[in-house]
């Protein structure tokens, strides 16, 4: 393997590993068509970049794990339960599972299902997610590092204005209000205690007095300033419940066949059972590091007894291509997703899987 090759590879890695398209399957196709040699290594290659996609993610959800370590010990427990099955699944079926569905074949369909695994899960979260003024009421509080959608609706003064108006305005809804509010009491409130005559409004609180204009700690944080998150993050929102965390642990045990994304899967169960995208795509990506550190480990027993003849410099070259280019787009692919991307991923793999397919039929594969 030139190291040319080794960093489109590490290219491809990078970018499917945040999008639910199976990166190994994606690696495995880009592999055959730039004619990379299977010289009894590629299966190291591609465990090595995924090590790197790992480390990253792992920088990436960094808040989250330590809070789950530290304040969230009981969602740690239930995201350790719903690893069991894929993990147990992955011991006893995933060698025989590989050899009955690695062909071109089987791959390319499997591409196709989750498409459309993906589509029918875009649609049921579309047609269950209220719009405007219920948005934020019913998917609880918007992640942080992502803007309230178009149409969700703020409080500012006497009327409800759309959050993206009032984004574009400069309006703060936790601080501007044409109806200034005194020692807690509403201009409104003010007048029929006065016999109608308005009271004098009283003087804002300049912006460095404590509790105006500074926004609420995030949960897990120190409440010391600090810069947004590059990726939504599941303390912003309403975590799964034990129930919704057990299906999502189910659905991954569906990845173990070639083609099949794992985060595909586990986002389209997370939705069918009720979690919103803005909270299943961190809890999902988030869910995904033990499974794929998991797999990296049992996979490299395999690998150190064969012998790799992949050139130093190729291992290199992948592994910084895959870190740096995670590093970059990872945080608008989840944002991409949580703001309701699935479908369009959903029509990319019913394609890509159904070129795949053709190629193998017509023996170009």
């Amino acid at each position: 393997m030139t190291p040319l090759q080794a960093a489109l590879l590490g290219f491809i890695q990078g970018i499917a590993e945040w999008l639910p398209v199976s990166s190994s399957a994606h690696l495995q196709i880009v592999r055959r068509w730039i004619g990379a040699p299977a010289n009894g290594g590629e299966v190291a290659f591609t465990l090595f970049l995924h090590l790197a996609t790992l480390a990253v993610g792992v920088w990436l959800f960094r808040r989250d794990l330590q809070l789950l370590a530290t304040a969230r010990r009981r969602e740690a427990l239930w995201m350790i339960l719903a690893t069991v099955p894929a993990a147990a699944a992955g011991v006893l079926l995933k060698d025989s599972i590989e050899a009955r569905f690695a062909s071109a074949t089987s791959t390319g369909a499997a591409l196709v299902a989750t498409g459309g695994l993906l589509l029918a899960a875009h649609w049921f979260a579309a047609g269950s997610r209220p719009v405007g003024a219920d948005y934020e009421k019913a998917h609880g509080a918007f992640p942080r590092g992502l803007p309230p959608p178009a149409g969700a609706a703020v409080k500012g003064g006497s009327r409800e204005i759309p959050s993206h108006l009032a984004a574009m305005a400069g309006i703060d809804p936790e601080e501007e209000s044409s109806e200034a509010e005194i020692d807690g009491v509403s201009s409104e409130e003010a007048v029929s205690a006065g016999g109608g005559t308005e009271a004098p409004l009283a003087r804002r609180a300049p912006a460095d007095e404590p509790g105006h204009g500074t926004p609420a700690p995030h949960e897990g944080s120190s409440g010391e300033e600090d810069s947004p998150d590059p990726i939504p993050r599941i303390a912003d929102g309403p975590w799964p419940s034990p129930a919704q965390v057990i299906i999502i642990g189910f659905a991954q045990v569906a990845a173990l066949f070639p083609g099949i994304s794992r985060s595909g899967s586990t986002l389209a169960a997370g939705l069918f059972a009720g979690v919103k995208p803005p909270q299943a795509v961190p809890y999902v990506f988030l869910l995904g590091l033990p499974i794929t550190a998991g797999a990296i480990v049992a996979k490299a027993r395999d690998c150190a007894q064969s012998s790799v003849t992949i050139e130093p410099i190729s291992w290199i070259v992948g592994f910084v291509v895959a870190a740096g280019v995670s590093l970059v787009v990872a945080g608008p692919c989840l944002r991409f997703l949580a703001r309701g991307g699935l479908g369009a991923v959903g029509v990319y793999c019913i394609v890509a899987g159904g070129a795949v397919c053709a190629a193998a039929a017509s023996g170009a594969w």
